[in-house]
């Protein structure tokens, strides 16, 4: 593994435990105030500490482009961030909990990836902004369109 390697992980996480920590004990933010925060920075990190020690590991050998991702040419690039782009109507005219699940779905089938796989991703994503967002924080989200 080549040092330059972990450079990214170890900075992200330490610029968030830097926020963090400014937020909770330099500004005296309440709990109330840091919940969510601390919560996202716990799961980021978290999320940093396996990349940085799958790296220490050994090289990962990804697997070869499929045809899609192979061509390189500017369609096929631009009707990427059309894809990406997609997910602004989604959310309008579904809401904010089922527009990116919904959205999540259909990108996944898109890219091959199976029935089952993507709608417990789906499935997952929405769970996960209703549980975190309009439980746990009591946000109002926008219900979209048809809501």
């Amino acid at each position: 593994m080549n040092r330059t390697d972990s450079i990214l992980p170890l900075l992200a996480a330490g610029l968030i435990l830097l926020f963090l920590l400014s937020g909770w004990l330099y500004y005296d933010y309440g709990w109330v105030v840091m919940r969510f925060p601390l919560l996202a920075g716990a799961l980021t990190i978290g999320a940093a500490l396996p990349l940085l020690l799958r790296q220490r590991r050994g090289p990962v050998t990804p697997e070869p482009p499929s045809d899609r991702e192979r061509d390189g040419s500017i369609a096929t690039e631009f009707s990427h961030y059309l894809a990406v782009a997609a997910i602004l109507p989604a959310v309008w005219i579904l809401g904010f909990v089922l527009g990116p699940a919904l959205f999540l779905l259909a990108f996944l089938r898109w890219h091959g990836t199976g029935w089952g796989v993507a709608a417990a991703m789906a499935a997952g994503a929405a769970l996960f902004v209703h549980g975190v967002f309009v439980q746990l924080l009591q946000l109002q989200l926008p219900a979209g369109v048809f809501g």
